[in-house]
């Protein structure tokens, strides 16, 4: 019997004693962040043994930086400038606050602002878009968030639009293609499928976004870049454009071994994000990986430093 006792006290304080799951906020099961999220997560089940680890669904970058402020995840997938715009606690973007929890693990792979228009529209710029329908992206995401900013630096609202269509990427496109808006906004990579067939069969061009424009946004997270030529086929010119860079973050209250470990989780398991999405092949091991608006976990710091990407 008193085995019995004591072996039953032995597993309550066992129980007791164990952690909490490590929680990943990905985003929508259609989208990048959600099979990167579950990837990572088996390169973390290796890196972390005995620690269960959870892929949480979402609506995006927004709710992920919220919930992680809350203390209601461990690590989140997030675009760059709206993790800056929530370090400044930027409250027309829905930020209460200062969002002062959250730290940086790495900088993953790039988006690209692609405002999309039907060929032959004829529209040189974002301000060629007044009077005219346009998709802006699902209700707060990240798309439509930066599209904000970007309408914003261009003196636009939405109120220029004649029709302003608050849907997300593959209904915005199916609209286009239909004839029912005149373009749309996406914060996407290169490689996204449903651009790419479009692009190559000349359904679809491409609004550039000028350098004076992107230099007007004020925040480094927002870099000048291009389309290449022809990278879509089909005779495409090169557009200029902006970029963001991914982020995966994480809570200051995260312990500096366990960061560590989440940071080298996250390079060790690059085929298989790579094979989970395409952006995945972007994810590598270099100095870009340690660029971020907030600033980086001291694990992920000891990290970096031990591969001579960081100094003392």
């Amino acid at each position: 019997m008193r085995y019995l006792i004591g072996l039953v006290f032995l597993c309550f304080a066992a129980s007791a004693r164990a952690e909490p799951p490590l929680v990943i906020l990905g985003g929508d099961p259609g989208g990048v962040y959600a099979p990167l999220a579950r990837a990572l997560a088996s390169g973390i089940g290796e890196s972390v043994p005995g620690r269960n680890v959870e892929v949480k669904d979402t609506a995006g970058s927004p709710e992920n930086i919220l919930l992680l402020q809350a203390g209601q995840g461990d690590l989140a997938f997030a675009q760059g400038d709206l993790v800056s715009e929530a370090w400044k606690g930027n409250r027309d973007l829905g930020f209460p606050g200062k969002m002062d929890h959250l730290r940086a693990i790495a900088g993953l792979y790039p988006d690209y602002l692609q405002i999309v228009v039907a060929p032959g529209a004829g529209i040189a710029g974002p301000a060629g878009l007044k009077g005219k329908r346009v998709g802006v992206g699902a209700v707060r995401s990240g798309t439509e968030l930066t599209t904000r900013a970007v309408l914003k630096a261009a003196g636009l609202t939405y109120r220029d639009f004649s029709e302003t269509k608050l849907v997300a990427f593959d209904e915005s496109m199916a609209m286009l293609l239909a004839g029912t808006i005149d373009g749309f906004f996406v914060m996407a990579g290169l490689d996204t499928p449903a651009l790419a067939s479009a692009a190559a069969a000349a359904k679809v061009a491409f609004v550039p976004v000028p350098p004076s424009l992107v230099e007007a946004l004020g925040d480094p997270v927002y870099v000048p870049t291009s389309i290449p030529a022809n990278f879509y086929g089909g005779g495409q010119p090169e557009v200029p454009t902006v970029s963001i860079r991914n982020q995966l973050i994480t809570r200051a209250e995260v312990s500096e071994d366990l960061a560590y470990r989440l940071t080298e989780a996250l390079f060790a398991s690059h085929d298989a994000l790579a094979a989970a999405h395409p952006n995945g092949k972007w994810i590598t091991l270099d100095a870009r990986a340690t660029l971020s608006p907030v600033p980086l976990h001291p694990g992920a710091a000891r990290f970096y430093r031990e591969h001579k990407l960081l100094g003392d």
